[in-house]
């Protein structure tokens, strides 16, 4: 995927991270497991961050 903001692809500016949204998490059946894969999606993030 081209970059949006001119940076060279791969570039922390140009990565991604789709993570579970938090009406989902809201809207569920379990709430429970969708909320732990709500918190273990932004500790992926947390650590591309780093």
């Amino acid at each position: 995927m081209p970059a949006l903001d001119g940076e060279e692809p791969g570039t922390a500016a140009g990565q991604l991270l789709a993570t579970v949204h938090l009406s989902a998490v809201l809207r569920a059946d379990d709430r429970e497991a969708a909320f732990a894969g709500l918190v273990a999606d932004l500790s992926v993030a947390v650590t591309v961050l780093e």
